[in-house]
């Protein structure tokens, strides 16, 4: 790949050599909280698995998963979904070109073929419905109505076949915690939820400390 983003009809493939703070200025700047280590096993190439991630606007869901994937090296395709999107947009189908009619792979088959992450951005809101189930025996849930960190039996579509089948589903919420931006004596910064430990000098003691247990501007913390 030639460049740091290939925009396709509707998509983006992005480069994992790419992926730094050009594109998204947190990327090498998360700090690896506990949804954050979770997401980095449950993204195993050799074991992928359907996660939905969901949250407000602003927390970080689609650089968290553009961070792991350099960290993988595994390109990113990237689908920004809306009302219209529909299976054919995704999935691929015939296009008229030049006069004539030829088939047009979505990126679905794209990353599939790529061995990327694919990446359904705005995919869902908490009120939409998901099949869980089976494909003979599934009922409609809302997202929200869905317990993070429980894995549950979804039906899902398979673009080979072009058929529904049965399939397992991951949901991870990512409204734990506010995130913070922390700038240390050197210019760095780091991102962390109120909840990540620090080590704080006080005296000749090191005491873990974070922003919930009254870390504070000024505090001298150990190098990180």
């Amino acid at each position: 790949m030639s460049s740091e983003t290939d925009i396709q009809d509707g998509f983006q493939i992005y480069d994992p050599t790419k992926i730094d703070a050009t594109l998204d200025p947190s990327i090498d700047k998360m700090c690896k909280t506990k949804s954050y280590q979770k997401l980095e096993r449950l993204m195993n190439p050799k074991h992928p698995i359907n996660v939905w991630i969901h949250g407000d606007t602003g927390l970080g869901k689609s650089s968290t998963v553009l961070s792991i994937a350099k960290q993988q090296r595994r390109a990113v395709v990237m689908v920004n979904m809306s009302f219209y999107t529909d299976v054919d947009d995704i999935v691929g189908g015939l296009r008229l070109v030049n006069g004539e009619t030829i088939m047009r792979k979505g990126p679905v088959a794209i990353a599939m073929e790529m061995g990327a992450l694919l990446l359904l951005d705005e995919c869902l809101d908490e009120n939409e419905k998901v099949r869980i189930g089976t494909v003979d025996n599934w009922i409609a849930v809302p997202l929200k109505d869905l317990e993070k960190d429980v894995m549950y039996p979804i039906v899902s579509f398979n673009i080979n076949t072009r058929k529904e089948e049965n399939d397992d589903g991951y949901i991870i919420s990512e409204r734990e915690d506010e995130l913070f931006e922390i700038t240390l004596e050197d210019g760095r910064t780091v991102i962390a939820n109120s909840n990540h430990p620090f080590f704080k000098n006080v005296g000749d003691t090191i005491i873990e400390s974070s922003i919930s247990t009254g870390l504070a501007v000024g505090d001298d913390i150990e190098a990180l």
